[in-house]
């Protein structure tokens, strides 16, 4: 007697077809999480996916010898051979994507305790995003904004502050493409960034800069990290599809009340976004990613911005640089006025 159909949920990421599959509904609900922006209608026509997630309470199977090291980012470790990736959490395997299949399989047993949103975020998502990125979509640790159709990707650590800035240009009239992890694809007229928009993950400290924002921080629910998601409508702005990446601005929190911008050598830009991309699973990958990397430093103009505490200043300074090229010149050492 054949197995019943496992429930299913479909997604598009940027043309890209996804299926998800569990007979887990907290396991669904995990990946819809993540996914829910690029979520397909129940009525839309079937099409055959080129990427498949299985989401699976059992354990996992025996984990093979032979891996080599792909990266770390605690709890989270992932190992790679010539067909697959792994993923191990706390020290525990539970995921593995077969490069040339693009088919993702998680085990998730219960007694793993791994809360829904690690398994979205800390299982699911690297995988998803190499699998991706076999399709041409990479991804960056940045946020990204644009205006009048212009694109400026702030890439940065946690506690660069980034997130500030994309709540004050957000406040400013800008639209969100993402908070934490735009993608980049190559198209005729060269890098464009494509949203991935998640709501904006704002901290207490944020929030207090802005008083029109506090009360909607009070009224979420602090995550683990003390952040509140806050939607983009929330923050003042809209959201965007997609916009040529036009300015690259690397963010860190100043001592100043003023904000001010330096230009970046494109090689010294490009090694810092090296720093901000995931590593590839594969030498080919990698290439494939360090080329279009450059290519996006080469394309955008590119500067540090020390940010001060004139955050109603940003999103006039900001436009400056995207629209700088209408005058056929770059900016260099802007400071927001006095």
């Amino acid at each position: 007697m054949p197995r019943a159909a496992l429930p299913q949920r479909r997604y598009a990421v940027h043309s890209v077809r996804v299926r998800v599959m569990s007979a887990s509904a907290g396991l669904l609900r995990a990946v819809a999480d993540l996914l829910a922006p690029f979520a397909v209608p129940d009525h839309a026509p079937d099409s055959l996916a080129a990427i498949s997630l299985r989401l699976s309470e059992r354990e996992a199977p025996p984990l093979p010898a032979g891996r080599e090291e792909w990266f770390t980012y605690p709890p989270l470790h992932c190992t790679t051979n010539a067909h697959h990736g792994y993923s191990e959490h706390d020290g525990r395997y539970v995921a593995r994507l077969t490069f040339a299949t693009g088919a993702i399989s998680v085990w998730a047993p219960p007694r793993l305790g791994i809360e829904r949103w690690m398994v979205g975020h800390a299982v699911v998502m690297p995988l998803l995003m190499e699998a991706l990125r076999g399709h041409g979509l990479a991804s960056l640790h940045a946020a990204a904004l644009c205006d009048g159709g212009r694109a400026v990707l702030l890439p940065g650590e946690s506690g660069s502050g980034k997130s500030t800035l994309s709540v004050a240009l957000l406040r400013g009239g800008f639209a969100l493409l993402s908070d934490d992890s735009p993608f980049m694809r190559r198209d005729a007229d060269g890098i464009t960034l494509c949203a991935f928009p998640e709501p904006v993950n704002v901290t207490i400290a944020t929030a207090r800069f802005f008083a029109d924002i506090t009360p909607h921080w009070r009224a979420g629910e602090p995550d683990a990290r003390g952040k509140v998601s806050l939607a983009a409508v929330d923050l003042g702005g809209g959201v965007a599809e997609t916009a040529p990446a036009t300015v690259v601005l690397f963010p860190s929190i100043g001592e100043d009340e003023r904000s001010h911008v330096a230009p970046v050598a494109k090689s010294a830009a490009l090694d810092r976004l090296l720093g901000m991309s995931m590593p590839a699973a594969t030498a080919a990958r990698g290439l494939e990613q360090f080329l279009l990397l450059a290519d996006l430093a080469r394309q955008a103009d590119c500067y540090t911005l020390t940010v001060g505490r004139d955050f109603d200043a940003l999103p006039a300074l900001v436009r400056r640089l995207l629209h700088a090229r209408q005058d056929g010149r770059a900016q260099s050492h802007i400071s927001t006025p006095t």
